[in-house]
């Protein structure tokens, strides 16, 4: 109790430190919720829970479990020993995914270059959450034998039986795929403590937890595995829809009718009439407000003008007719809608919409 109250304090107060001035305890790298908050509250949360877990593992042969004068008890005892089990094994299942998935940190061992030392700390908690499980599970698998006087297809059964009630409350959820997985995987784990704990029981404790550990190693890895590439096609994904967004036909449609109704709008030709400094500031104004309004958002609007000759009519920018029609003409930007709209993709997230329009003026103005 006391390490828990010196645990929760550290959640209040900066106590013995402010932990939150450390780099390991900042959200950006990993952030879950308000108790796993950072990847280092939950490495102190990891490493505090293994030391109960160890240390109830050391005294559980000491523990009888209770007399119970009805059978209906000792059934309800099992149902609760086998349904901790599953929520714990589901709890740390969702701890490892938010952990690959909700975290800024690389597991890709087959990019070296990519791993630091968060890599490390993580996978070191992952290492104290499996082994974490292994003890865990073994104090609920003897407190199951003790319940079921070793009777293990009784035990067996009632898992199973349970495993599947737990499942019926899972099956709307997205992960329920996961869930039933795990709930196989559980059986299987179990049957295979009792069968290492019957084979190897009386001899050396060395090569069950050989064997426990091999066993635990290789489920952590396949599912940090499956978890890493379920991050990977998730980037991919968001990377795909970032590139479709790009090109919004709906977008392109508008784009070019407004070309064609600020081409006659009488403030528009107004200023081609007579072109001045003044006018052209107004037509700024004018067209953003009028014809832009829902993409200045989304875009950085520009408007160049200039007359028949090419010369620039009080542009703020002085780029050349010249420059902008070689652009256009050079082959190097495709068509969009008609003959007037051009797109331009610079790079990945570096692209725009050049859009043409003419406009009589006197003198031939445009």
């Amino acid at each position: 109790m006391v390490v828990l109250t010196f645990r929760v304090l550290t959640y209040l107060y900066p106590f013995p430190i402010d932990l939150g001035t450390l780099n390991l305890f900042q959200p950006t790298i990993y952030a879950k919720d308000d108790v796993f908050k950072s990847l280092g509250d939950l490495s102190l949360n990891v490493l505090l829970t293994f030391w109960l877990i160890l240390f109830f593992r050391q005294h559980v042969r000491t523990i009888h479990p209770p007399v119970l004068r009805k059978k209906w008890q000792g059934w309800l005892i099992i149902g609760a020993a086998g349904l901790v089990m599953f929520i714990a094994g589901q709890f740390l299942l969702d701890l490892v995914r938010s952990l690959v998935i909700d975290s800024r940190i690389s597991y890709d061992v087959t990019n070296f270059f990519t791993l630091n030392e968060y890599s490390v700390i993580g996978s070191m908690s992952l290492g104290f959450i499996a082994i974490s499980f292994l003890f865990f599970s073994q104090i609920v698998n003897y407190l199951l034998n003790q319940l079921t006087d070793f009777q293990y297809k009784t035990k067996y059964t009632s898992l199973a039986i349970v495993g599947l009630i737990w499942l019926a409350f899972r099956y709307n959820l997205p992960d329920f795929s996961a869930s039933v997985v795990l709930m196989l995987w559980l059986l299987a784990y179990v049957a295979i403590l009792d069968w290492l704990e019957t084979r190897f029981g009386g001899n050396s404790a060395s090569l069950p937890f050989i064997m426990w550990m091999l066993m635990m190693t290789v489920t952590t890895s396949a599912v940090l595995v499956y978890y890493n590439n379920q991050k990977e096609l998730s980037t991919r994904m968001r990377v795909a829809e970032n590139l479709s967004k790009q090109r919004d036909p709906y977008m392109e449609t508008l784009l070019n009718d407004v070309g064609d109704r600020l081409v006659a709008d009488p403030e528009t030709q107004a200023y081609f009439r007579q072109p001045t400094r003044e006018g052209r500031r107004r037509l700024d104004a004018m067209l953003r407000e009028k014809y832009f309004a829902r993409y200045l958002n989304r875009f950085n609007v520009l408007f160049f003008t200039y007359d028949a000759e090419g010369e620039i009519l009080y542009n703020t920018e002085g780029v050349p007719f010249n420059d902008l029609q070689n652009r256009i003409m050079g082959n190097t930007l495709s068509h969009v809608l008609g003959e007037d709209l051009y797109y331009d993709e610079r790079s990945f997230r570096d692209y725009s919409y050049i859009g043409k329009r003419s406009s009589p003026g006197r003198k031939g103005r445009r």
